[in-house]
């Protein structure tokens, strides 16, 4: 079994760090008009989050292999801080690849249990840590129609589709 530091043990004073991690998710981040970097959520075996960035001159590559609920394992990779207003893991770090990152499969490690979700009377009684986004489970309980709200009918980013979501306590967040 290979051995993987902890993503908890990350910092910028120290280089060389390999991890063993699961990609939550593999999602676009719109920099300026056609220009997209990669971002991910990176969850170690012990639960550890972490985001993840891949910069525009690498995502179109790295896009085309890395998958949602796959392992692998990574090296070569800067260690920033994870500051700026939105920050998707409460991780005091985030990982930036570079051209020389490697990225390679592994064999599943062992997992628990990594997600960490936000009751909603915590969301509706707003006594959640606002500095880090929230992550909910609940099903629709009732969908509203798909409406264009820009001026620009050819950005797709001025859609809106309103929905509620219902927890198991019978809590509602409208969404």
């Amino acid at each position: 079994m290979a051995y993987y530091h902890d993503l908890y043990r990350l910092n910028t004073t120290i280089t060389g760090w390999h991890v063993g991690v699961k990609v939550l998710r593999v999602f676009r981040v719109h920099v300026r008009p056609r220009v997209e970097s990669l971002g991910l959520i990176l969850v170690d075996e012990k639960g550890e989050k972490v985001e993840a960035f891949i910069e525009e001159s690498y995502s179109k590559y790295y896009l085309e292999f890395i998958e949602e609920d796959r392992w692998y394992t990574v090296m070569k990779f800067s260690v920033l801080p994870n500051d700026g207003p939105n920050k998707l893991t409460k991780s005091l770090f985030k990982i930036g690849f570079l051209r020389d990152t490697i990225l390679k499969d592994c064999d599943p490690v062992h997992e628990c249990a990594y997600a960490s979700f936000t009751p909603f009377c915590a969301l509706l009684s707003e006594t959640y840590d606002r500095r880090f986004w929230v992550e909910l489970v609940g099903y629709v309980h009732n969908a509203g129609e798909l409406t264009h709200v820009d001026k620009d009918s050819v950005d797709l980013s001025g859609y809106r589709f309103p929905f509620v979501l219902k927890d198991k306590e019978g809590y509602y967040v409208k969404c």
